[in-house]
C-alpha cells in the first residue's frame, strides 16, 4: 500500500528490503518513511531482523477522499414483457421491474453528483437486455428504453460489457455501434480514468455459439463444446447430464477469449506494470471459481487467470455479472472477484446497484444498495493487493466449487 508513516524510536544500523527506507540515526527523532507496494523489514549488521516501533499516521479525511468514482450495475436483462422465469423455472424474472431498478440507480448517481460526489463513469456488466426481445421483435425498442435511462444520468460515460443476451439480439458489431462510446469501436479495450489507473473491458464471447454463422469463431466454439460435453449442446436442451465440476462450464450460454485478446491483455498488464498503474477489469463472465458456480465460467478462464497472476499487485479487481445470485472471493494474489447480484431477480421495490470509490491508500470502497451476493460478502473496503504475494498454484486456481444449474 502506498502510504507515509512515522517511525519513532531507535533503529540500530538499519538496512531495508523491498522499498522501505529508514535512516541510520540512533536518535529518537521522528523520520518520515515512504512505503511502496512492497513491505519491508529492518535488519541489523549482524543479520538479525529487528522490528522498529511504528507509529502510524492517523488517516485524515483527505486520505479517504476517492481518486475517482464509478457506478456499477449488473444484469438488468430488460424486456417489455410480463414476468417470467429462469430456464429451470426456479426463480422469477421481473423484466419490467429491472428497468425501474436501473432508473433508481441513475437517480442515486445523480444525487451523488448534486452532493459533490459525481461518478466519473458507469460500468454495466452485461446482459442489459434479455434474449426474449428477439422473440418479441423488440430488440431495438428495448435498447431505446435503456438509452433513455442513460440519457437521464448526469454521467454520460457508460461502459457496457457484452453478455450472451446482447448477442441473442445483435451481432457484436451492431451492439458496439449502438451503445459503445465513439472512441471504443471494438468489444474489448482499455482506458485510463486518471493517472496511475487503468480499466480493462474484456469480451468473453468473442468465441461462442453466438458468433456469426459460418465464422471461425463459431466453428471453434462448436469444437470446444463437443470435445468437452458429451450432450448435444448445439441443438439440445439437456446440457448437464453426466457433466460434473468445472466441466459444467462447457455449455452454450458461455464463451471464451480468443488467443489474440489474451495476448492483448498481457500486453496491457505489462504496460501497466511498467508505468506503476493499478488495473480494474470488467467482463460479463466471472473468472474465478470460488466467486461463482462453475457453470458460469468462460471456457478458457484458466488461461486468463494465469495471465492476471503473472503481474502480482497490478490487477486489483475483476468485476463481473452473469451469475444472478452474485458472489465474492479474493484469490491468493489478492485480486478481488466481485459479482453483484442481478436487478432482474430482486423483489419488487428491492434494488441491486451501487458505486465504487477508489481511495488513494486503503482500497476500493463499495457503496451498495439492495441485494448482496449469495456467495461471499465483500468488505466495505477491498484492500489493494501487494506485489509480494505469492502466485497461486494451478491446482489452487482451478479448485472447483460445488455446482448447481443456473
Amino acid at each position: 500500500m502506498r502510504a507515509d508513516v512515522l517511525l519513532a524510536g531507535t533503529v540500530l544500523f538499519g538496512t531495508v528490503t523491498k522499498g522501505l527506507t529508514i535512516s541510520r540515526s540512533k536518535s529518537m527523532k521522528r523520520t518520515k518513511v515512504p512505503i511502496s507496494h512492497g513491505s519491508g523489514a529492518v535488519a541489523s549488521q549482524s543479520g538479525n531482523v529487528a522490528t522498529p516501533f511504528v507509529e502510524p499516521v492517523e488517516k485524515t479525511e483527505h486520505d479517504r477522499q476517492p481518486l475517482f468514482r464509478f457506478g456499477l450495475i449488473s444484469d438488468t436483462q430488460y424486456v417489455d414483457a410480463e414476468d417470467g422465469s429462469n430456464f429451470p423455472k426456479t426463480k422469477i424474472r421481473r423484466y419490467r421491474h429491472s428497468l425501474q431498478v436501473l432508473r433508481r440507480a441513475v437517480a442515486d448517481w445523480n444525487k451523488q453528483h448534486q452532493c459533490g460526489r459525481p461518478m466519473d463513469f458507469v460500468i454495466q456488466l452485461g446482459d442489459a437486455i434479455d434474449g426474449k426481445c428477439a422473440q418479441l421483435t423488440t430488440s431495438s425498442s428495448a435498447v431505446e428504453d435503456l438509452v433513455l435511462e442513460k440519457e437521464a444520468c448526469l454521467c454520460q460515460k457508460w461502459h457496457w460489457c457484452i453478455g450472451n443476451h446482447e448477442l441473442y439480439n445483435f451481432s457484436t458489431t451492431e451492439w458496439v455501434k449502438r451503445l459503445f462510446l465513439p472512441e471504443y469501436q471494438r468489444s474489448y479495450y482499455d482506458f485510463s480514468p486518471r493517472e496511475g489507473w487503468r480499466v480493462v473491458m474484456m469480451d468473453s464471447y468473442e468465441i461462442s455459439l453466438m458468433a456469426p454463422e459460418g465464422s471461425e469463431e463459431r466453428a471453434e466454439a462448436v469444437r470446444v463444446l463437443q470435445e468437452n460435453n458429451p450432450n448435444d449442446v448445439i441443438n439440445g436442451t439437456t446440457w448437464f447430464k453426466g457433466v460434473e465440476g468445472l466441466q459444467r462450464r462447457f455449455v452454450p450460454y458461455n464463451g471464451q477469449f480468443s488467443d489474440t485478446q489474451l495476448q492483448w491483455l498481457r500486453q496491457v498488464l505489462e504496460g501497466a506494470s511498467t508505468r506503476g498503474e493499478r488495473v480494474l477489469i470488467a467482463c460479463h463472465q466471472p473468472c474465478y471459481p470460488q466467486c461463482t458456480n462453475d457453470c458460469n465460467l468462460p471456457f478458457n478462464y484458466d488461461k486468463c487467470l494465469r495471465i492476471l497472476h503473472s503481474f502480482p499487485g497490478v490487477v486489483v479487481a475483476w468485476l463481473a455479472g452473469h451469475d444472478h445470485d452474485g458472489g465474492y472471493a479474493m484469490d491468493d494474489c489478492g485480486i478481488h472477484h466481485m459479482v453483484p447480484a442481478s436487478p432482474l431477480e430482486v423483489e419488487v421495490g428491492e434494488d441491486a446497484y451501487g458505486h465504487v470509490e477508489v481511495l488513494p491508500e486503503e482500497g476500493l470502497r463499495v457503496v451498495w444498495t439492495g441485494r448482496m451476493p449469495r456467495k461471499g460478502q465483500w468488505p466495505e473496503v477491498l484492500p489493494y493487493p501487494t506485489s509480494d504475494r505469492p502466485s497461486v498454484t494451478v491446482s489452487d486456481a482451478l479448485a472447483p466449487l460445488a455446482s448447481e444449474a443456473p
